[in-house]
């Protein structure tokens, strides 16, 4: 009787955390700047011959040479983990797993830029260690590298060789990505179980003689 007076406070105090104004507002707050986020990277880098300035204002093009001067290449992935973060909003702060999810988030964006940067600049010569972060800011602006945060764990990246930083950069990457999306370790390793064993059966089937 005591659990079963126990699980609908829980439940209560999950459904009012989630009905808090700013866990209410935030996913659109995010949804509208991945959107805005998109508008300014097509007027300014994509549709060149356009205005962007009387499309997206002095604002749009500070967003944009804030995220392309810190993430670089990857700063074109920002909207989509912003669109991604704005999902799976409410059942974050559901499973009390928002500091979680936005960190899948940032490091998703993060290794995307560094792996990027390793590969746009893997045989310039340049340590950009020594140089400032100034020239990792205006590569990135340039999208000619990573950004200030890409370009500086790029660098590190650059080390491994072309081949190196390809198979750290995609796996992590990728990695980040499926966390930010939702999907577990245990599901995948689940799923990828479950799939070997229907492989191995109906591989077993085809074997056996008829």
């Amino acid at each position: 009787s005591s659990r079963q007076k126990k699980e609908p406070v829980n439940v209560f105090e999950e459904s009012e955390r989630s009905r808090r104004i700013v866990h209410q507002v935030m996913p659109y707050v995010l949804m509208v700047l991945a959107v805005f986020t998109v508008i300014c990277f097509l007027l300014i880098d994509v549709f060149t011959e356009a205005d962007a300035t009387r499309g997206v204002g002095s604002v749009g093009q500070w967003i944009r040479d804030v995220f392309c001067g810190l993430f670089g290449v990857g700063a074109f992935f920002v909207p989509v983990a912003l669109a991604l973060l704005a999902v799976g909003w409410r059942r974050a702060v559901e499973k009390n797993a928002l500091l979680a999810k936005n960190l899948y988030a940032f490091l998703s964006v993060l290794m995307l830029s560094a792996f990027l940067h390793a590969v746009l600049r893997i045989n310039d010569g340049a340590w950009y260690f020594s140089d400032g972060l100034g020239v990792l800011w205006r590569l990135g602006v340039s999208l000619d590298g990573g950004g200030v945060i890409g370009g500086l764990l790029g660098e590190l990246l650059k080390m491994s060789g072309l081949a190196g930083a390809i198979i750290i950069g995609v796996t992590f990457t990728a990695l980040f990505v499926i966390l930010l999306c939702g999907v577990t370790p245990n599901y995948v390793i689940t799923t990828i179980r479950y799939r070997y064993k229907i492989w191995r059966e109906k591989r077993a089937e085809q074997a056996q003689p008829r």
